[in-house]
């Protein structure tokens, strides 16, 4: 672990030594006009301003990588894996990760929509999830607790998947997958934006799989088919999509049907090698409105509505009892309502405010049980439901331009628990604009799902946990990031069972802590790469290292452009340390590969993806949460363990010490490469720097306004890019960027850039404006109506000048920027 640091060390104080620059924020107009753009798609932006370390996986990544499922995006995030049991896929990290437990404890969301299911609060990201990856934007990954925003079960993080809109594909998309395994996929997407300004989506997938042949050595006999489960692992799914965006409003919708055989021995009582059908089926409609109230105030608006079921028929293996067959039918059905505002009424703040308030109507279970003749013999019927209400409340104070106090705190109050508060506090220091170091503390909780109250009854209670984190965050060159974090989380009110009292007691305490460090970065010559190694330590309720939690997770993705730049090879490492079975057996830990090519051009409107998973055909064992096989068959010491081949000795396992070199090459060989890195500037912040810079450099008839307003409409990432020249100075007024979703309070704006997206609302724009001295800035139109327009040509950021429409709106251009302009447009 030493070595490795040093290694990472020394590579990031090299490249340090290597790169001189002047910020962005700080260059001059001659300076920024020399400096060469890098597109906005070679690298997602981090959020920074996160009191926490924020991970991003985007479309690139996906397509780069052959990724098919979220599970696949999670095992590439830093400190993060899955665990598979041929059901479902379970999310791990950061002291988590016992096999077989359902319940959520970093939140999903899609969209900003919670879509864990109400039943047992599983997150879906195998193919029981609502969204096809190709209609993900990016994945976005923020460790630590976030119930002070979120509230329930956002205990360890928060993943938001981004999807994509009907513009990005502006066409008819269909596409066919081929897999092994008898593995086969179609997918039709129809996307749209229409004149009007209104964007739509839709997308309907289907999904069959004919399974592996498994080998269970805990049943190797000739009884029970020499532990050989064959045909009990298909899968099938189909999936629907759907999202309409019109100005503020977004109306979206999912469902999916997935179908699956298990090939495992889920039970005690079930029979191996029997028929075991699990159906998924899960559906959401997240509708959301935002609008600018003002240029102070931000109204965020949303209602949801979804449902969920679950079924499953077993055969039980000792019938003495009359009861041959059981079945399971649980349903759920769930929606709320959450308005958030953010306010910037005071000098140094920025407040979020709002309340939710979410109805699960309906969490029914039944338990069904048939004779040989499949008579029913035995049924038992449950039904639970819970309303909650929530109020939050944070503020973000800006002591001057290097010092932020986050302060945030949550009331949940459920129908059938007593309230709860969760709070948050953040400092967040930016000596630069490549620098940030950030502390934080923070409490969350998770309220015990409707499944663990009828298991456990009334001994279940919400479960807490305490989190510590620092954050160290900094960009060498604008292309090439560090990121590093030293947490603790300890979880309190855990269930664990009391002798004496012969049932479950609210009284386990577990503690995880550790460090993650990621290295990320992107090159003129097409390289990207990511590079993430995880150090943690956890210990369970009983005070010992907690199961299938590894020590050590590694991570690395580099993808680059083949000679002609038609074929992007993407390479992936991932080394999984060991971990503890259920049974406290040591898996050893192993480096798995994966190998990709994908087209980066389209031929006659085609493009191709061809991934190669366990490009090294590795055999190993993962962590299986059934421990109840029978012992007189155990064999090799694998309780209910599997293999991916029928024949052969026991699994691999591979040392620690030889995947800790091997990552050491790995590292070492990244580094190498970054060593080659130019500086440039992603193209936000570059339009950001020119959009500050020509408002700098323009006279402005007198006013009595205190501030600046510059404002962004239809252009996230431009917005995000502008936030480092807030506070500053323009005509002695204090510079306060807008970035707005409506336009409702442009006539309070001083310069206007207008995105992409809302182009089609200019001519509204203009009427609204009239001859108020509104700089408009735009990058999608022409220089016939707007003040200036920013383009690309030859990777280099350049400006058309409407010196007629200025003058019209009493606004006069400096020489400078007469001088630099590439066209000008005379009176």
């Amino acid at each position: 672990m030493a070595l490795l640091l040093a290694i990472c060390m020394l590579g990031i104080s090299g490249l340090a030594r290597a790169e001189k620059s002047t910020d962005i924020a700080d260059a001059t107009f001659e300076e920024l006009a020399q400096r060469e753009v890098v597109s906005a798609s070679r690298m997602a932006r981090q959020i920074s301003d996160s009191p926490s370390a924020v991970a991003i996986v985007t479309a690139a990544d996906i397509r780069a990588y052959g990724y098919r499922t979220l599970a696949d995006v999670i095992n590439s995030m830093r400190g993060l894996y899955t665990t598979y049991d041929h059901r479902y896929q379970y999310m791990g990290g950061r002291g988590f990760g016992q096999p077989g437990d359902y319940a959520g404890r970093i939140m999903l969301l899609i969209d900003g929509y919670a879509s864990q299911e109400s039943l047992f609060n599983q997150a879906l990201i195998d193919e029981t999830g609502l969204v096809d990856l190709e209609l993900v934007e990016r994945v976005e990954y923020v460790p630590g607790t976030g119930s002070v925003t979120y509230g329930n079960n956002a205990m360890l993080g928060i993943i938001n998947v981004i999807t994509r809109k009907g513009s990005d594909f502006n066409a008819t998309q269909v596409s066919s997958e081929v897999a092994s395994h008898g593995a086969t996929k179609q997918r039709a997407t129809f996307g749209k934006r229409f004149e009007n300004g209104a964007d739509l989506l839709l997308s309907a997938s289907v999904l069959d799989v004919d399974g592996q042949k498994l080998y269970f050595p805990a049943y190797d006999t000739p009884a029970t088919n020499n532990g050989i489960a064959l045909n009990k692992d298909s899968e099938s799914s189909k999936r629907v999509f759907g999202k309409l965006s019109y100005e503020g409003l977004v109306i979206e919708g999912g469902y999916v049907n997935r179908k699956k055989q298990v090939t495992t021995n889920p039970a005690r009582a079930t029979a191996f090698n029997t028929s075991f059908p699990i159906q998924d089926i899960n559906a959401f409609l997240n509708a959301s409105y935002e609008t600018d109230l003002s240029l102070s105030l931000h109204s965020a608006s949303r209602f949801y509505h979804g449902n969920t079921s679950y079924e499953n028929t077993r055969e039980f293996a000792d019938f003495s009892d009359g009861e041959k067959f059981g079945e399971r039918n649980f349903k759920g059905q769930w929606w709320g309502i959450d308005q958030k505002f953010v306010g910037n009424w005071f000098t140094d703040h920025s407040l979020v405010f709002g309340f939710e308030f979410r109805n699960d109507y309906q969490q029914n279970f039944r338990w069904s049980f048939f004779a040989p003749d499949h008579q029913q013999v035995r049924k038992i019927e449950e039904s639970y439901a819970r309303t909650t209400t929530s109020f939050y409340l944070t503020d973000e104070y800006r002591f001057n331009e290097k010092w932020r106090l986050y302060l945030g705190v949550r009331y949940d109050n459920a129908s059938d628990l007593d309230g709860n508060l969760s709070p948050r506090l953040a400092l967040i220091y930016q000596p630069d604009f490549k620098t940030v170091l950030k502390a934080s503390y923070s409490e969350a909780f998770r309220m015990p799902n409707a499944y663990e109250r009828s298991y456990y009854g009334s001994a279940v209670m919400p479960e807490y946990v305490a989190a510590k984190e620092l954050v160290l965050q900094h960009d060498f060159t604008q292309r090439l990031r560090f990121v590093g974090s030293l947490y603790e989380f300890k979880r309190t009110k855990q269930l664990v069972y009391n002798d004496a009292l012969a049932d479950y007691v609210a009284e386990g305490r577990s503690q995880t802590h550790g460090v993650e460090l990621e290295l990320e970065g992107s090159w003129d010559n097409g390289i990207r790469a990511r590079t993430s190694a995880a150090f943690q330590h956890a210990h369970d309720v009983n005070g010992d290292d907690l199961v299938n939690s590894p020590n050590v997770l590694g991570k690395l993705n580099i993808s680059f452009p083949l000679p002609g730049n038609t074929i992007r090879t993407g390479i992936e490492a991932q080394y999984i340390g060991p971990r503890l079975t259920l049974a406290r057996r040591e898996l050893g830990g192993v480096t798995l590969a994966n190998l990709t090519f994908s087209s980066e051009r389209k031929w006659y409107g085609l493009s191709a993806i061809l991934s190669i998973k366990n490009l090294f055909d590795r055999e190993y064992e993962v962590a299986s949460p059934f421990d109840w096989c029978r012992r007189s068959l155990v064999r090799r010491r694998t309780p209910c363990a599997w293999m991916d081949e029928p024949t052969g000795s026991s699994s691999t396992t591979i040392s620690e010490p030889a995947h800790m070199r091997f990552l050491l090459l790995l590292v070492t060989f990244w580094l190498s490469l970054a060593a080659h890195a130019q500086m440039a500037v992603s193209e936000p912040e570059m339009k950001a720097g020119f959009i500050y810079n020509l408002a700098l450099n323009t006279e402005w008839p007198e006013n009595q306004r205190a501030n600046f307003n510059i404002c962004l409409l239809g252009d996230e990432e431009v917005g995000l890019a502008m936030r480092r020249y807030d506070e500053r100075r323009i005509n002695d007024q204090r510079v306060v960027i807008a970035r707005l979703t409506s336009m409702t309070p442009i006539r309070q704006c001083q310069v206007l850039f207008i995105g992409a997206s809302e182009i089609i609302n200019l001519p509204k724009m203009l009427k609204i404006l009239e001859d108020l001295p509104v700089l408009t800035v735009t990058d999608a139109s022409n220089i016939k109506s707007v003040s200036m327009f920013l383009a690309l040509e030859n990777n280099r950021m350049v400006f058309d000048l409407n010196l007629e429409q200025c003058q019209r709106v009493n606004l006069k251009p400096q020489a400078k920027l007469l001088r630099m302009a590439r066209n000008l447009k005379k009176p």
